[in-house]
């Protein structure tokens, strides 16, 4: 396999040269917190994150978590969210198929999902509109079959 096809070298490079067209420099601590994001599924606060990299002895600062978290979301590489608890969610946007999100009201699970009719939506406004979709976020609140039952 050549390395130029590996997902994560590829987003390494993406973020690398957007620090750098940014004059930012791409320490190990910004790489490292980088490498966790890969390693993450669902969404992460940044403390869950902060943990995490300490859990593993990486010795990062909070801030400089909060920093890069900020940095990567700039760069498109993370998408942050704020649902109803007004704590800013994020996920990664690499590597990762578009999705939509159900938050439970009551427990606060996130359930990722994908349906073709929002991909066709998002065709049909487009056309009818002239207009480009560069980003979305669908969330729809409701209770989920935990809180339910």
């Amino acid at each position: 396999m050549s390395l130029n096809n590996n997902p994560e070298i590829n987003v390494a490079r993406q973020f690398r040269g957007y620090l750098s067209h940014r004059t930012l420099r791409a320490t190990p601590e910004r790489m490292t917190v980088l490498q966790e994001i890969s390693l993450i599924d669902s969404h992460f606060n940044a403390e869950n994150l902060y943990i995490r990299l300490h859990n593993k002895d990486h010795k990062i600062s909070r801030a400089t978590v909060y920093r890069t978290l900020e940095l990567l979301v700039d760069s498109g590489l993370v998408r942050k969210t704020v649902f109803d608890d007004h704590i800013a969610s994020f996920e990664r946007h690499f590597n990762k198929p578009d999705h939509a999100h159900f938050i439970c009201t009551q427990c606060g699970r996130i359930i990722e999902f994908y349906d073709q009719s929002i991909q066709t939506l998002h065709r049909n406004l487009e056309q009818k509109y002239a207009v480009r979709i560069i980003n979305h976020t669908h969330q729809i609140y409701g209770k989920c079959k935990d809180c339910i039952g």
